[in-house]
């Protein structure tokens, strides 16, 4: 039902809504539909601007009417709880939001974290917005009640592709937010440039898609607007559900940024034989430029590209015979990542940004600089990079080279697209693989994905099958009810894309999932998932069984946040050639069937502690393995929170009495004393390698893009050798400075 018109409530937010003391009565409204959700809506243009301070006043926000909003979580369309009241307005420079979140209990609210980019459990103000409105990619800015910013990137309409996350975590922009926690509630204001924004403007009129949300993070009820149903995974936060908002008489601005940075420091370094440890002192500038050429298309450049203050990564153990996986961090690679993606099933991708300036051990190399231009021209989404790498004494420099394009067809979130990579290295070697994809809505939940791709290099096979990737993809995805995929890929013997990754190499695979979700009414759960899976792996050389699995697995997740899982796996593995496995322990070739049960809880992060356990007990090919994982969190206050990842494993063969751990123990503090200094030490501990390695990061942040950033990084390992380093240990340390300036 409408609560009256919009009109009406503008009229009267003078005298209801904006009293310092105002109370929720029974015939104040909230709203579960007030807006069409296929018709536009007209946001406010502001007179004058927002001072941004917090207090939502009715000086500068009576004439802006609050949005509509419904609870979304945990009980579709019910009561909401705490009155809550969002604005969204606009002027010739900017997106301006507000938020009045009174709280009952406003001593509950919780207020875990004043550190960038990290969410910790808090009651937060969400917008998503979708500049271009093509369902596909959007922004999110979130803001904590410490007032906390973090900003992340919708990918690929929040779908989990590939074993990807829906969103990116490392992407950020230009924006401002600030918050006031009274004994009322809390409230918020957030300023966000145009520029950072990117859309498309006709005739002064611009067409976004927005979703405003509300997180009460002690009850894990999120409100939103528009009146979203959770019956598609992350929807919350999904472009193609979002609600169409105008804005008229604006204009496209196009973001013109420069970034200079300096650092300074020196590394402590091991060196071969009796020369022990040799220090090098380092002086560097570069930086980067940022330049809208169209109100779509966005050119970065970078010279002497740096990367210090990205974190590390953590230390995995790999004990299969397949590849391991990293995300990319670096920021350059960030914006708009998703046009860059070509992901062909959980094996492979075609590009992966973590593969430029790496060489063939993964090893860093230098990046001398490079450009990227991505973004919307004519309606396709274009990507171009090109970097130039340096060479080592083990390695030659290098040029890589991506272009992707792809564009929606058939109006209905259809889409066909390619991409090329290259790479040209100086001693004259090439290589280089293209691919085309395309992806089609056929029912409101279901999508075919077919893709085809090749690679090339002087060492390649000359038969176009040997060189050839090809996959089909169906799925129906949905959080209610009956879901479903069916993924076959083919991929041939020399089949090697030089800047994408493979698990495996050389296969033929046939997936598939069943799935039954429900949302049962009252109790403690929200959601049960019933999951039933089948895959198989067959080399392409003769035919043969590579590994297959069936697994059975159950899924819930609780009213007030938190999940539980468990699975039980029935695991065939055919090794063509022994596996050499840490401490001397070496697996003999032949077929294995294995079965393991897979336990997960997870407590939710709505606690001052919080985490999750997570549990194995399996064959492992002619032995067995347990593991336990412990992943607690503690919000001593705002200013700090510590955490850790604590896994301890042992693996042993009775037929042949070996055995050997693999613990991994990681532990992080994050420290901040206030929304300018914060500091994150993250410790990592190898039961295998008998490796410590230690990454500290401070951060001052002069303002948004002005940051002073102090990073110290350690190696070490603990066994010591005879050559005069026994005090020491065997350690590489790093101690960098570096100063980041932005021009806009």
């Amino acid at each position: 039902m409408r609560c009256g018109v919009l009109g009406m409530v503008g009229v009267l937010l003078g005298s209801i809504v904006f009293p310092a003391h105002a109370q929720e009565t029974e015939e104040d409204c909230q709203c579960e539909e007030a807006v069409d959700p296929f018709a536009p809506f007209v946001l406010t243009r502001l007179a004058e601007p927002i001072v941004l301070d917090g207090v939502v006043t009715h000086e500068e926000w009576g004439a802006v009417a609050p949005l509509p909003l419904v609870q979304y979580w945990p009980d579709h369309g019910g009561p909401i709880s705490q009155r809550t009241e969002i604005y969204v307005a606009y002027d010739d420079e900017y997106l301006y939001a507000a938020a009045r979140f009174w709280d009952s209990d406003p001593d509950a609210i919780n207020r875990n974290s004043l550190y960038r980019d990290f969410w910790n459990g808090d009651d937060v103000f969400d917008l998503v917005i979708d500049g271009f409105n093509d369902g596909q990619t959007g922004m999110i800015f979130s803001t904590a009640a410490t007032g906390a910013q973090q900003d992340l990137e919708v990918l690929n309409n929040a779908e989990r592709i590939g074993g990807t996350e829906p969103v990116n975590e490392a992407w950020n922009t230009f924006w401002d937010a600030e918050t006031r926690v009274t004994d009322e509630g809390w409230f918020a204001e957030v300023r966000i440039p145009l520029s950072s924004l990117r859309f498309r403007e006709e005739d002064g009129r611009v067409v976004m898609g927005l979703i405003a949300s509300r997180l009460i993070a002690r009850s894990n009820e999120r409100l939103t607007f528009p009146n979203i149903a959770p019956e598609l995974a992350d929807a919350s936060i999904k472009p193609s559900l979002a609600q169409d908002v105008v804005l008229e008489g604006v204009s496209s601005f196009r973001p013109a940024y420069a970034t200079p940075y300096l650092l300074t420091g020196g590394d402590r370094a091991r060196r071969p034989g009796a020369q022990g440890l040799g220090t090098d002192r380092t002086l560097e500038a570069g930086g980067e430029l940022k330049y809208g050429l169209t109100e779509g298309l966005t050119l970065d450049l970078t010279a002497n590209t740096d990367f210090a203050q990205v974190e590390s990564d953590a230390v995995e153990v790999n004990l299969d015979r397949f590849n391991l996986f990293f995300p990319e961090k670096r920021q350059f690679f960030q914006e708009r990542s998703s046009i860059f993606e070509f992901i062909h099933g959980d094996e492979g991708r075609l590009f992966h940004s973590r593969r430029i300036g790496l060489d063939d051990t993964g090893r860093p190399l230098r990046i001398l600089g490079g450009a990227r231009l991505a973004g919307r021209a004519g309606g396709w989404d274009v990507g171009l990079l090109d970097m130039q790498i340096a060479g080592t004494d083990g390695a030659v420099g290098e040029n890589d080279g991506v272009l992707r394009f792809k564009r929606g067809i058939l109006g209905n979130g259809s889409t066909v697209g390619g991409m090329v990579t290259t790479r040209f290295r100086r001693d004259g070697r090439t290589a280089l693989a293209v691919g085309a994809d395309a992806s089609f809505r056929l029912f409101e939940s279901d999508d075919l994905m077919l893709q085809l791709a090749q690679s090339e290099d002087s060492e390649a096979s000359e038969q176009f099958v040997d060189r050839t990737m090809a996959r089909m993809f169906w799925r129906r995805s949905t959080e209610s009810g009956l879901g479903y995929y069916v993924d076959a890929v083919y991929s041939g013997s020399d089949y090697a894309p030089p800047l994408g990754f493979e698990e495996r190499d050389a296969f033929v695979s046939l997936k598939g999932r069943l799935q039954w979700s429900w949302m049962p009414e009252g109790g403690p759960f929200a959601r049960h998932q019933t999951f039933f899976t089948l895959r198989r792996f067959t080399r392409v050389q003769d035919g043969s069984l590579e590994s297959a699995l069936v697994r059975f697995r159950w899924m819930g997740s609780f009213r007030r946040g938190g999940v539980y899982n468990v699975a039980f796996n029935n695991v065939w593995e055919d090794l063509a050639d022994a596996l050499h496995l840490p401490g001397g322990v070496v697996v003999p070739a032949g077929r294995y069937f294995e079965q393991d049960i897979f336990m997960n809880l997870h407590l939710g992060n709505a606690n001052a502690f919080s985490g999750q356990a997570i549990g194995s007990i399996e064959n492992f090919f002619d032995g067995y393995t347990a593991w336990l994982q412990l992943q607690p969190s503690w919000a001593i206050s705002s200013h700090l929170t510590v955490g850790g990842d604590f896994k301890r494993q042992h693996v042993w063969f009775p037929s042949r009495d070996q055995s050997f751990d693999a613990d991994i123990y990681r532990f992080r503090v994050q420290a901040a004393l206030d929304r300018k200094l914060s500091a994150q030490t993250f410790l990592q501990y190898s039961r295998l390698s008998d490796r410590v390695t230690m990454n500290a990061r401070l951060r001052y942040r002069f303002s948004e893009g002005r940051d002073l950033y102090v990073v110290y990084d350690q190696l070490r390992d603990l066994e010591h050798e005879p050559n005069g380093l026994e005090g020491l240990g065997l350690a590489d340390q790093r101690l960098l400075i570096k100063y980041v300036y932005t021009f806009h």
